[in-house]
This record gives structure tokens, sequence and C-alpha cells, in this order.
């Protein structure tokens, strides 16, 4: 799949939590990480600590609680509650409550202000898996939670940073990805059924449609023909590799 961003642009004097999205890795229906961020506004030094909740729409996107998908992030998921996470991003003890993860949402709840007090960056990754494709759909990011109201929820080394953005959202566009030459089904992974597609359409026992057809032209000479197929076998008995 692949995937486009529309990032609001919010008040420059304001303070902002926002979410981003990096489109290098996403691809098919492999996990893709979602960063909240932070922008201080005008004269802010930085935040000590924070109350974000995160919603999506949970038929569209499934919330990987996989700890291995977040390498790189800055942060450590282990799953230590029932309700929940502990997150140790930057060595701050924080907890990610997911008792509603099935209706799409979560709430982060930073712990000590060790690193918090810097001037932007990433407060937490959440990762997400496609469920569906050809849809667009939105992941929002709220200062606070229900019990904590968005003007209450950051603070600073000075004290509560009052002047908040209290509301951000990050639209994606999910579209489905052309398939990789060599998957004559499309469903994302190169395997006998493939071959045995290939083969009987090269028997004339089945006649492959225009999609498969581009799949299964392997040398991408714009032609189905017995180099195709010898290259396909040749990969399922491990002798050669496709790209």
């Amino acid at each position: 799949m692949l995937f486009a961003l529309a990032i609001p642009v919010g008040a420059a004097a304001r303070t902002r939590v926002y979410a981003s999205v990096r489109t290098d890795r996403m691809s098919g229906t492999e996990p893709f990480r979602v960063a909240v961020e932070l922008s201080p506004g005008s004269g802010e030094p930085g935040i000590a600590s924070y109350v974000v909740t995160v919603r999506w729409d949970p038929t569209v996107l499934e919330l990987v609680r996989d700890p291995r998908s977040y390498r790189s992030t800055g942060c450590c998921f282990t799953d230590v509650y029932s309700d929940g996470w502990t997150m140790i991003p930057d060595g701050d003890v924080t907890t990610v409550n997911t008792s509603m993860a099935a209706q799409g949402q979560l709430t982060v709840i930073s712990g000590s202000a060790v690193n918090r007090a810097r001037s932007n960056g990433v407060l937490f990754a959440v990762c997400f898996r496609p469920r569906v494709s050809d849809v667009t759909t939105t992941v929002s990011v709220t200062p606070g939670s229900a019990m904590v109201s968005p003007e209450n929820a950051l603070s600073s080394a000075s004290g509560a940073i009052h002047d908040v953005e209290a509301h951000s959202v990050l639209t994606l566009h999910l579209t489905t990805q052309e398939g990789r030459r060599g998957d004559v089904n499309g469903d994302g992974q190169i395997d006998s059924t493939d071959y045995l597609l290939l083969k009987r359409h090269m028997l004339g026992t089945l006649r492959l449609t225009e999609k498969q057809l581009r799949f299964a032209d392997v040398t991408g000479n714009g032609v189905v023909d017995s180099t195709d197929y010898l290259l396909l076998k040749r990969h399922m008995l491990g002798t050669f590799r496709l790209p």
C-alpha cells in the first residue's frame, strides 16, 4: 500500500502536539509508525510531562502491540499491565492505557520529567497495520484525556502550558499497491500457489487475468513466457531469488 499524508499547520504561537508518519517503509500490510511530536509555542522552553490521547478508526487500522515494531523509534514497549503497556522513551517510565484500543483510542501519560525538557521532538510512537485499502482515514491527537483538559495536559519545567492547540488530525490515503513480480495472485507473498497458477497458464488449462499477467511477467519484458515460468520455478527451488 502507498500512503499520502496531510499534516495541519497550527499557529506558531501555540504549543502543538501532532501526528506525523514516515513513508519510507510503508508497503503491503506491513506495520507503519505514527510519531506523536511536539512543537512548542513562542517562549516555551519545552515539555516536562504530558497526557496525550490518540484516536483512529479500528475498522481501518489495527493497533500493533508487538514490541519489535517499535525498534528505532526511541520507545520500548513491554506488556506488563492488562490494561496497557509501560513505555520507556528516553529513560522515562510512561504509562500507555490501551483499555479502549478496540474502540480506536489510547492515552499516553508520561512519567518522570527526566529528559523531557527539550524544545521539540517525538514524544512517543504508535504502530498500526492497515486492515483495508482504497480508503481515506485519519489519526487524531488530542492533548489531555477524558479526565484531563488540553489546557492542563502539558507542562514545562516552569509549570503548566496553557496555550495549547486542542486537536490535530493526520489524514492517510490508503491505496492498493502494485504487487511484486512473481506474486501472481497478489497476496503479498511468492509461494507454490503462484507457481501452480503460472504453470497452469503455460499449459493452457487456466487463463490469468490482466492483473495476474502483470505479476507473472517476472522478467518485466511485457510477455509472460517460459522464461518467467523457469525463473519462478528456480525461485521456488531456492536456486534463484526474485527481486
